[in-house]
C-alpha cells in the first residue's frame, strides 16, 4: 500500500525549483543537465523545446517571431526565409506585441531573443511586460526584463539576453486568486526600417516550484515542523486534498485505489469528451 505522506511528496514534485546551469558559447546560461533540451545556434534555429515536470530540469517557452502582431493597424512585417521577420517599407509604427503564458508559480531563469542586425544606424529590442488588472481599476505595467542591440552594433545572427529575469515567479493572478489578474506579453521595437534588421524567436527559460510553506498548519498531525509540511500544504492550497477528516491529514495511512484516482484526476486536470 501506498503511504499518504508518500503520495504528497510524488504529486507536488511535479512542480518547479531551481537546478544548476553552466555558461555556453553565447555567454548566457543554458542548463547543465537539461530533459530533452536543446541550445540554439546562431541563427536561433535550435530545436523547439518541451515542457518539463519535477523539480530539477528545466522547460523553455519558445515564442516565434511570426506570434508577434502589429502594435497598431497599418503595421505590417516581411518574413523571411530564415524565419525572421522585419517591418514592411511605409509602417508608421515599428512595434509589435506577442502573449506568452507560462504556469503561475513558475521561476523564470533567463531571457534570450535571437535577433539579426545588420544595419550600423539602428538596433533591435524586445520587453517582456507584466500588467496588472486589479476589478473595476485601470491596468498598470510593469517592464520585467529587456534585451537590445545597439544602434552601433552590428553582430549578424546574434543571441542577446537580460539575466534579471532570474528569481521572477509568474503570477497569472493574485494571491486569493480573484481580485486581479496578472498578463505578460512580449513587445518588440525595430529602430528603422530595414531588412538588415529582423527578429528571430524568444525563449524564456524556467522552473517549476512548490509553493512556500504557510505560517501556520491545515492539519493538527502535519505540524509546521514536519518533513513533509510544505508539500502537503502545497496539495491542500491546490484544492487536491482535505484531509482525511477531523482536521487532520493521517500521514502514515495508506492510500486506496480511490483515493489514488481523486488525487490524480485533481492534480492533473483531467477532462473528458461529453457524451
Amino acid at each position: 500500500m501506498v503511504r499518504r505522506l508518500v503520495m504528497a511528496v510524488v504529486l507536488v514534485s511535479l512542480v518547479a525549483a531551481p537546478g544548476a546551469w553552466a555558461q555556453d558559447s553565447f555567454g548566457v546560461d543554458t542548463p547543465a543537465v537539461p530533459d530533452r533540451v536543446g541550445t540554439p545556434d546562431s541563427t536561433g534555429g535550435g530545436p523547439l523545446l518541451t515542457e518539463v515536470y519535477g523539480t530539477i530540469n528545466p522547460s523553455v517557452a519558445m515564442i516565434a517571431p511570426i506570434a508577434f502582431r502589429p502594435y497598431k493597424n497599418g503595421l505590417g512585417y516581411i518574413f523571411w526565409t530564415s524565419g525572421y521577420v522585419s517591418p514592411m517599407t511605409g509602417s508608421p509604427w515599428l512595434f509589435y506585441d506577442a502573449e506568452i503564458h507560462l504556469p503561475t508559480g513558475a521561476l523564470l531563469n533567463a531571457f534570450w531573443i535571437a535577433v539579426y542586425d545588420n544595419l550600423s544606424t539602428a538596433g533591435i529590442a524586445v520587453w517582456l511586460m507584466e500588467e496588472t488588472c486589479p476589478m473595476s481599476q485601470a491596468c498598470t505595467s510593469a517592464e520585467l526584463v529587456y534585451a537590445e542591440t545597439s544602434d552601433a552594433d552590428t553582430p549578424g545572427y546574434v543571441i542577446v539576453s537580460d539575466s534579471s529575469a532570474a528569481g521572477h515567479v509568474w503570477r497569472n493572478f493574485d494571491s486569493q486568486g480573484i481580485n486581479k489578474s496578472v498578463y505578460h506579453f512580449l513587445r518588440a521595437r525595430f529602430d528603422e526600417v530595414s531588412s538588415d534588421v529582423r527578429l528571430g524567436p524568444v525563449w524564456l527559460w524556467y522552473f517549476r516550484q512548490v509553493s512556500p510553506a504557510p505560517a501556520s498548519a491545515t492539519f493538527a498531525d502535519v505540524p509546521t515542523g514536519h518533513w513533509a509540511f510544505r508539500f502537503i500544504e502545497a496539495l491542500v492550497s491546490s484544492g487536491i486534498t482535505a484531509g482525511c477528516g477531523g482536521g487532520n491529514y493521517c500521514p502514515d495511512g495508506n492510500v486506496t485505489r480511490a483515493e489514488m484516482a481523486v488525487y490524480l484526476a485533481a492534480a492533473l486536470g483531467l477532462d473528458y469528451p461529453d457524451l
